[in-house]
């Protein structure tokens, strides 16, 4: 017999700063942000303009449903 349960996740990070970061736009600085996915849960950090240091100091909830059969 298939007994299903259901387990959730919670992933908690945190995204503090980047440290020399390759320039990429013009005038010697970047536009920088951070990405964070998991499974379809996705969190974008704010952009820190014109910087090659940027600093965050953000934090977010993930949260993923999985499925395991109960033994």
């Amino acid at each position: 017999m298939y007994n299903p349960v259901v387990i959730l996740l919670i992933f908690f990070p945190s995204v503090h700063q980047a440290r020399n970061l390759v320039v990429k736009g013009k005038g010697g600085t970047n536009d920088a942000y951070v990405t964070i996915t998991l499974g379809k849960e996705k969190f974008l950090t704010s952009v820190a303009e014109k910087t090659v240091t940027p600093g965050w100091n953000e934090e977010c909830d993930l949260y993923v449903l999985t499925l395991k059969q109960q033994e």
